[in-house]
């Protein structure tokens, strides 16, 4: 069973067809959190800012920049970025965030969080008909700078 279908918030997000998006006022459950991976959901609004701070600092423009910051952040906190794309960024960013959500568990958050974006695409986008969108891209070529830099 994929982590996203275990965790209730990862439910929780709204979706628009077969693209789930991130929601910045959900909020997950006491439940979200009683996975065996801890990270396998996305965290709480707070720290989402911090790793996309951080991912804005330390990741955006080295080597590639796929995104105008303010946009970014804007359609985050709308609620209209695809959770794959949300946890790409999140999986690169989380590495180099301080916030004590991670605690010494930096490396675990960045794989477990690559891992939830890998899944979303494999399962919601690789196998349709459709021509792949932007974002799929987008979200691939984070994944590979991360699976390569490792």
């Amino acid at each position: 069973m994929f982590c996203q279908q275990s965790c209730p918030y990862l439910r929780s997000l709204r979706t628009s067809k077969d693209t789930a998006h991130y929601n910045p006022n959900s909020s997950p459950g006491v439940d979200a959190f009683r996975s065996t991976d801890t990270f396998c959901s996305l965290p709480p609004n707070e720290v989402v800012q911090d790793v996309v701070g951080a991912y804005f600092h330390w990741c955006h423009n080295q080597p590639y920049s796929y995104f105008h910051e303010e946009t970014f952040r804007q359609k985050l906190a709308r609620g209209v970025l695809p959770r794959c794309l949300v946890f790409a960024v999140l999986a690169s960013g989380a590495r180099y965030s301080k916030h004590e959500h991670f605690g010494k568990s930096n490396h675990e958050a960045t794989k477990s969080y690559a891992r939830e974006a890998w899944m979303i695409v494999l399962t919601n986008h690789m196998p349709s008909d459709n021509p792949p969108e932007l974002f799929v891209a987008q979200t691939l070529n984070i994944l590979a700078i991360i699976d390569f830099t490792g």
